[in-house]
């Protein structure tokens, strides 16, 4: 016997195979063997049949005449035989009673939802297949994108590091070429002081210089006095040998004449000595 199959007597036993496979369909069959001989014997004979091609439900046979239901759920059903009835997740999804082609139909219903519900299974596990098929694709496309990202973060790094050390070496650079031009700017400070000395100095010697030529002026002035003195002084003398010359030359003509005279005197005495005599 198949282990989809089964028949109830109590209601309670009912209760928890319908609970146990909740998420299964459950299709029940009430039938009474002293009413309905001939359909029970056929119809457990089917449904033993259909067990094995219906393997993803629940077949269930009740036998009305022994079954033990006291809160009287299942009156109905009882009452009207034969009676089928199915269950999902709880729920009532199909129920008849039709004597005539009870058979035939109950073997129908039970195809039909055995039908959608593998259906469904199908559909199930074809998602769940291609999510897991995507999500190890995913995961590979993850692991290879870690993979990349690790060698991104690996080249950034490296990218990083030589940022650093680039920057290392402009900021060494700049450090250098800041002290080069401060070194420069100090030399350069050092020239201009010089500049500013030797200027200072240019402006002292241009000072002195001036004053030099201020003082050669003030010679040169002096010297001008000077030779204006001793032109004027030579002009006096010159005058004054002049006037010296004339004397000297009165003098002279004066002593001439003076000769002239002592000579004409000395004449005049000896003519008057010789007149004398």
């Amino acid at each position: 016997m198949s282990e989809n199959i089964y028949r109830v007597i109590k209601k309670s036993d009912l209760d928890e195979i319908i609970q146990t496979n909740v998420y299964k369909p459950i299709c029940i069959s009430f039938i009474s063997k002293k009413k309905d001989k001939e359909l029970y014997k056929n119809f457990t004979k089917k449904s033993l049949s259909a067990s094995k091609r219906f393997s993803y439900m629940i077949i269930i046979l009740i036998d009305v005449d022994d079954f033990i239901d006291h809160q009287k759920f299942f009156e109905i059903a009882v009452t009207n035989t034969p009676y089928f009835i199915s269950f999902f997740k709880g729920k009532n999804i199909a129920n008849f009673s039709e004597k005539d082609k009870f058979i035939e139909v109950a073997l129908s219903t039970m195809y039909n939802i055995h039908t959608q519900y593998v259906n469904k299974l199908t559909d199930f596990f074809k998602d769940t297949t291609n999510k897991q098929t995507n999500d190890k694709k995913n995961d590979g496309n993850d692991d290879n994108n870690d993979d990349d990202n690790d060698d991104d973060n690996n080249d950034n790094n490296d990218n990083n590091d030589n940022d650093k050390k680039n920057n290392s070496r402009n900021k060494n650079t700049k450090n250098k070429s800041i002290n080069k031009n401060k070194s420069n700017n100090d030399d350069n400070n050092d020239d201009n002081n010089d500049n500013e000395d030797n200027n200072d100095n240019n402006s002292n010697n241009s000072n002195d210089s001036n004053d030099e030529n201020k003082n050669d002026d003030d010679d040169n002035d002096d010297d001008d006095n000077l030779n204006e003195d001793n032109e004027d002084e030579n002009n006096s003398n010159e005058n004054e040998n002049n006037s010296n010359e004339s004397n000297n030359k009165n003098n002279k003509n004066n002593k001439n004449n003076k000769s002239n005279n002592n000579s004409k005197i000395n004449k005049l005495a000896q003519l008057k000595n010789a007149l004398n005599e």
